[in-house]
């Protein structure tokens, strides 16, 4: 049942909405970790991955379909 419960939350986060905006931001983080001189290794292609789905699990959590700009910029 929890499994059951837990695959379908899942298929729901994957349905959250992500603006381009949203995921130029993220690849401009990242590419600023892997090209910065104060950081020896960057994010990882994993590591954006992540990014993207922690970004959509939270907006989830918060019970919106959509990823927000938390910058407001």
């Amino acid at each position: 049942q929890a499994y059951r419960y837990r695959l379908e939350m899942q298929g729901e986060v994957e349905q959250v909405f992500i603006h381009d905006s949203i995921y130029s931001y993220i690849v401009d983080l990242v590419d600023a970790t892997r090209t910065s001189p104060y950081i020896e290794l960057g994010v990882s292609p994993r590591g954006t991955i992540a990014c993207v789905r922690m970004a959509k699990a939270y907006a989830y959590l918060s019970g919106r379909s959509y990823v927000i700009d938390l910058e407001g910029g």
